[in-house]
């Protein structure tokens, strides 16, 4: 239940799974599944995130390449998504333009 989570595989839950100092999580029924740092091996296995990002994240530690790769198999309903996602993490402030698609990337 937890592995097949579609919170894994969207976009935007990234940087929700990474940003927090302290995350926990719960099933469908709202019980406590656990922490963060207690799931981080199992984590590590769903998203292939190394261990140390899960267990305090700070951007500037992981390579571009790296940060790029947590992307790659998540998904957003709007394809310049995957690129907006990531702006804080490159502590980049670009205007959002809805519609320009893969485009994002290059400005990014």
């Amino acid at each position: 239940d937890f592995k097949q989570s579609s919170w894994f595989t969207r976009g935007w839950t990234l940087q929700e799974l990474l940003a927090p100092s302290k995350l926990h999580f719960f099933n469908h029924k709202w019980n406590p599944i656990g922490s963060r740092r207690k799931l981080a091996p199992k984590i590590k296995r769903i998203t292939r995130i190394p261990r140390k990002a899960l267990q305090s994240f700070s951007p500037a530690e992981f390579c571009v390449a790296g940060k790029l790769s947590w992307l790659a198999k998540r998904k957003t309903t709007r394809e310049e998504d995957c690129a907006y996602c990531l702006l804080g993490w490159f502590k980049i402030n670009m205007l959002l333009l809805y519609g320009e698609g893969a485009r994002a990337f290059q400005r990014l």
